[in-house]
This record gives structure tokens, sequence and C-alpha cells, in this order.
């Protein structure tokens, strides 16, 4: 049976030869199946990161409406690549930073958003939204602040455009953080 070190490094290489959406599909199947009690009462203890960037994400969402869309902006469907086959009458502009599945679930609960539409008024032919993000997820922003950029203690850190800032939350007690 391996030592705790070698499941660590096995578990960072499983991470490390993935792409990012892959490794995001996998931490979430870790998550469910933590949540879901399958794998016994497997609990961790909130960081100090974790209840800063819930408090943040809080604020955020009292601030700006559902998709997390302000009146200034546009928000423009890909045309080429990935999620080019998004029809805007049918997708939901949904930020990953503010709102993960459990949020989103709340918010379905709540009659706040939907994850269908009705393709013919009035019947009960329905079918399933389209979700985007244009925003990275905090466990992505953690991901990459703590492994994938170097140590960014003492360095100015500029964030041009990055809409609601999700990156310098991530990390910024270790940066001086300059946005526009």
């Amino acid at each position: 049976m391996a030592d705790i070190e070698t499941v660590k490094r096995q578990f960072e290489a499983v991470l490390h030869n993935v792409s990012d959406d892959v490794r995001s599909q996998f931490l979430s199947w870790i998550k469910n199946k933590i949540n879901s009690g399958e794998w016994g009462d497997v609990t961790r203890e909130k960081s100090n990161e974790d209840v800063m960037l819930e408090s943040i994400q809080s604020d955020l969402r009292s601030e700006l409406p559902v998709n997390a869309v302000s009146h200034t902006e546009n928000i423009h469907f890909p045309q080429t690549g990935p999620n080019a086959d998004c029809d805007p009458s049918t997708t939901v502009h949904v930020d990953a930073f503010l709102y993960d599945e459990d949020a989103i679930d709340d918010l379905c609960e709540d009659g706040k958003m939907s994850r269908n539409y009705c393709t013919r008024c009035g019947s009960q032919e329905v079918q399933p939204l389209t979700f985007i993000t244009h925003s990275a997820s905090a466990a992505q922003v953690k991901y990459i602040l703590n492994y994938a950029l170097p140590d960014l203690s003492g360095k100015n850190v500029l964030d041009v455009g990055s809409r609601i800032h999700a990156v310098l939350y991530g990390y910024s007690e270790s940066f001086t953080c300059i946005w526009y």
C-alpha cells in the first residue's frame, strides 16, 4: 500500500497531465464523491483562503445581477472553437467564480434561474439550456495561483480587463493588486 506522499505525487501527476476542462470535471467528480458520503465521512476544515474567497463571492453576488454581466458589458459568443455552437437565445451566462454547481442548483430551486427552456410555448417538450462562463472558477483561480504561477510574494500584479478581478481575489494577500 502506498504512503500519503506517494499518493499526493500520483494525484498531482494526474492533474498535471490533463486539460483544464478534464481537470475541472475530475475535481468536481471528487467533490461530489466526498459530498455524497460514498467514501465515508471525509471532512475538511476550511482554510482562511476558502473563507476569504467565499466572503468575496458573497459580496460580489449581492452587487451584481445573477448572470454577473454589468450593463456596460457586451458578451460575445464564440464564432469558432469550443462553444461556437452556442445559441444566444438558449445559452445562459453564469460566472464560474461566483456560482459553482451547488450555487446554480440553489438559484434554480429558488426560481431565480432555470436549467431548461420550452421548445414550444405551452408544451411539455423542454430542452436543457446551455451554460457558459467567461470566468475561471474559484478552484481554477486557486490552482493557477498556487501551482501554475511562480511565487508572487512581494510582486506587483497588474490586472487589465478581467471583469470582476477573480484572479486577484484568489491570492491577493501575498502581492500588491493593481487593476483597471
